[in-house]
């Protein structure tokens, strides 16, 4: 006989019991637990159909009284494997993320020139760089000789610290620090730096600016917060979503999974990091227009710098180009 699926109200009591045991803030969530142990006991649940719907209005719920927009759930139609929790190690890579790290390719959707020769890349998600270093020093290289950067991370939905770190290399001539990584699991703080060595070739400090918005989320808040604080780029766009904790996936049955927070960042500058905030603008446009803006941005700082050691007849194409597209984009 087949055993009883388990009901909505049973996963919440499952979902509150792990939440107040794993949530990276103790008080907080034992706070949270507390008030869905109310609405338990008040039957707000009792009659619910467990759906694709109702884990919505879970992680919806879950996000309103933490604040934390890296806690939520996932509903499966077709059964999933259990998850270990007693042999899942922090950092680790499987099969499973290597093939979508291949299918997204690293992260780098498009790498292209911009009239002037500004350099761009879409960049909307952070692989692992154990598998990605690669790929990340082949889309470096192809930008290297460009005057300036735009990094467009609107749609970056985050993804491994490391491979932030292993782009920021490209950017800086030195070794520098960006935002720790602390675990409250296992009380260890991992410290994150740029490279001294890389492959291919750094972009180095050229003008740089980066597209956000409120689809930035994570980790690609996580190196637009890391550049400003460093003073490394000017941001165009909107404010960011504002997530910056990591998160642990906990199976609460083979349909139902749950999304914990175990850690936070912090940066060596500000002592702090963008949760709940997200990070601002240094040019605010809508998201929309921000690439046609920060185009127009970058196009007078490589004017001002034309003094080139190439032959004339060069440097006049070049020249005109740049001041052509600058008319188009200013709309002169």
């Amino acid at each position: 006989m087949a055993s009883k699926a388990p009901s909505a109200e049973s996963i919440v009591q499952q979902a509150v019991d792990l939440f107040e045991s794993r949530y990276a803030f103790p008080e907080k969530g034992a706070e949270i637990a507390a008030k869905v142990r109310d609405r338990i006991a008040a039957g707000d649940f009792a009659n619910a159909k467990l759906d694709r719907d109702f884990i919505r209005s879970m992680t919806k719920l879950f996000r309103e009284l933490s604040g934390d927009l890296h806690v939520g759930f996932a509903y499966f139609e077709e059964p999933q494997p259990m998850l270990d929790e007693q042999t899942f190690e922090f950092g680790q890579i499987d099969e499973e993320d290597i093939a979508e790290a291949r299918v997204q390719n690293y992260g780098f959707y498009g790498v292209r020139r911009l009239a002037g020769n500004i350099g761009y890349i879409d960049l909307r998600t952070f692989a692992p760089a154990e598998v990605g270093a690669e790929t990340v020093g082949a889309a470096m290289t192809l930008i290297a000789d460009t005057e300036a950067l735009i990094l467009d991370v609107r749609q970056n939905s985050g993804g491994k610290m490391n491979m932030i770190a292993r782009i920021a290399s490209y950017l800086f001539d030195e070794p520098v620090q960006m935002s720790s990584l602390h675990n409250c699991i296992t009380g260890e703080t991992t410290d994150y730096w740029t490279s001294a060595e890389v492959p291919g070739r750094r972009f180095g400090a050229k003008p740089l600016y980066m597209l956000i918005g409120p689809e930035t989320f994570s980790g690609g808040e996580n190196l637009a917060y890391d550049l400003k604080q460093l003073g490394r780029v000017t941001l165009v766009g909107a404010k960011t979503a504002g997530a910056a904790n990591a998160t642990k996936i906990y199976t609460l049955t083979p349909h139902v999974w749950m999304a914990i927070t175990y850690g936070y960042c912090i940066h060596p500058i500000t002592k702090t990091s963008f949760e709940g905030v997200g990070v601002e603008p240094d040019v605010a446009v809508d998201p929309d227009e921000a690439l046609e803006e920060a185009h127009r941005l970058a196009l007078p700082e490589i004017s001002k710098s034309l003094e080139r050691d190439w032959p004339q007849s060069v440097l006049d194409d070049f020249k005109d180009e740049v001041s052509q597209e600058l008319e188009r984009l200013s709309g002169d």
